[in-house]
């Protein structure tokens, strides 16, 4: 998906936010000046203007959350995760694969009714798909725009999700876990950002087949290069759905 719809899809995001949200005054007030505080910096002082600010932040991005995350992704996600990460013992050493997922997948496809699971995430999701050679060469046009990807700024509600069902698809899942994290990481140098580790956004991979009816644009193999074989794909999803308290 291009990067200038992505762009456009949240502006109408936030636009429907404002719109349905009665209980934010106005979406403006965020971003409006937000006045120096009066008394002198001390150690250990607050500006109450800095708290004020960041909880509009918050309810912005809880608010653009719902809107992005409906209920049967929601609902995917949090049952995937439970399952493959905080299932206790019974996860430990076990692999996120389509056996284990075959419930929460078969859920959302009678939520979603005609469209599949694939088909679904693709289309509502920021997303990009990678096709490596040897299993670990990524080519410098797909680095390019994976480089773009992770220069969009992030949420404390962003997770990414890696799902490939290559036969070595947990070593291929790392290979774009350790180059996009480095990416998102020279992408945030010298921000003063207040969110989540990037090690600590990357879900579980899910090592199975995407169910998609077709493959368009730059999703598919990128001339020259890469392995025409989509069974060999490795897809890398933003979701922005509320954590679990």
């Amino acid at each position: 998906m291009a990067t200038t719809k992505h762009a456009g899809t949240l502006v109408a995001t936030v636009f429907l936010y404002c719109s349905m949200q009665t209980w934010l005054a106005s979406c403006a007030a965020i971003t409006e000046d937000v006045q120096p505080d009066s008394k002198p910096a001390t150690v250990g002082y607050r500006n109450p203007a800095d708290s004020e600010l960041e909880e509009r932040v918050r309810r912005l991005e809880a608010g653009i959350s719902l809107l992005q995350c409906g209920p049967p992704l929601k609902a995917l996600m949090q049952s995937a995760r439970k399952l493959c990460t905080n299932g206790g013992i019974d996860s430990m050493g076990k692999k996120c694969d389509e056996k284990r997922l075959k419930l929460p997948i078969e859920n959302a496809r009678q939520e979603l009714g005609r469209m599949n699971v694939g088909d679904y995430l693709l289309t509502m999701l920021r997303h990009e798909v990678i096709y490596m050679t040897n299993g670990i060469d990524i080519s410098e046009q797909r680095k390019k725009r994976l480089r773009i990807f992770a220069s969009e700024p992030r949420q404390s509600t962003t997770r990414y999700l890696i799902v490939t069902g290559a036969e070595d698809g947990e070593q291929r899942a790392q290979v774009v876990q350790d180059t996009f994290s480095a990416m998102i990481r020279a992408a945030e140098v010298g921000h003063d950002i207040s969110l989540p580790s990037v090690q600590s956004v990357f879900e579980k991979p899910w090592l199975m087949r995407l169910p998609l009816s077709r493959v368009l644009g730059a999703d598919r193999p990128l001339p020259p290069g890469e392995p025409n074989d989509i069974s060999k794909a490795v897809f890398l999803i933003r979701t922005d759905c509320q954590q679990d308290q």
